[in-house]
């Protein structure tokens, strides 16, 4: 089994935190890493030249709660790709926390 994340416009809480991340860091992440590769097409030709037969795919939509906007963005961000780690990372300390604050009262509105 292979567990692809899809386009970030089906998950519009990653989509409000990706947003503000790539305005605040002046960075294009509208393709955050792990949404690199959305394109069902692309990754069964990946997949085949792997030497895979006879491959299925579906798409599984998984709602998660959370006990707050702002814990979402915690764990959001302590358990994202070591890429999106190291760009968040790149928010001055003095800034991370009212960035945090920030997105998670954005999320309020979903």
């Amino acid at each position: 089994m292979l567990g692809i994340w899809t386009e970030l416009a089906r998950s519009p809480g990653h989509a409000k935190l990706f947003h503000a991340l790539g305005t605040v860091l002046d960075v294009d992440m509208t393709r955050p890493p792990a949404r690199s590769l959305p394109d069902e097409a692309q990754i069964l030709k990946l997949v085949a030249a792997a030497g895979f037969q006879e491959i299925e795919t579906n798409c599984v939509s998984l709602r998660t709660t959370y006990a707050s906007a702002r814990r979402f963005v915690g764990i959001l961000i302590a358990g994202s790709s070591k890429l999106t780690r190291e760009a968040l990372a790149n928010i001055p300390a003095d800034r991370r926390i009212a960035f945090i604050n920030e997105v998670a009262e954005d999320l309020r509105a979903l």
